[in-house]
């Protein structure tokens, strides 16, 4: 049996429900503050156009962003955007390539809580776009396959 630990990733608790972390999106990086979802497979950040003070997400300057062919436009309840492809870091990990939805509708309900986007932990199988997030996709891209994730609250 083969064990191997990912560098550690800083989480931050959000209301004591739900944890978020900063993850770099692109080339340079830009980063941005993404809840952890496990229930759902949705992986999206705020777009550029969004008027909002939260980062949001500019593909033009990226050096490593393109569009999928052909170009994918996901419209679900509280977001809309466009899927683009980038490189992804998350834990230590980076994949390049990586779909991501980058919303430029956001309910304002959504838009109030203090997380710039989010990344579901569910299978890509259930995400509409079956877009994969960065830790299915080092599953994926690695010999390994099996990885494990545990959250440990160290504040208390």
């Amino acid at each position: 049996m083969v064990q191997f630990l990912l560098p550690s990733n800083e989480f931050f608790k959000y209301i004591k429900h739900a944890y978020n972390s900063d993850m770099p999106f692109g080339t340079p990086p830009q980063t941005f503050n993404v809840l952890l979802s496990t229930g759902s497979a949705d992986f999206w950040v705020t777009a550029f156009n969004v008027s909002t003070n939260k980062p949001r997400f500019f593909p033009q300057n990226s050096s490593t962003f393109s569009l999928p062919t052909p170009q994918k436009y996901l419209n679900f309840p509280s977001v809309q955007g466009i899927v683009g492809v980038d490189t992804v870091q998350f834990a230590g990990l980076s994949q390049a390539k990586l779909e991501f939805r980058f919303a430029d509708i956001i309910e304002n309900q959504t838009l109030a809580h203090p997380f710039d986007g989010i990344m579901g932990l569910t299978f890509p199988e259930l995400s509409k776009s079956a877009t994969k997030n960065p830790l299915m996709a080092a599953i994926d891209n690695s010999k390994y396959k099996l990885l494990k994730i545990f959250i440990v609250d160290h504040t208390q």
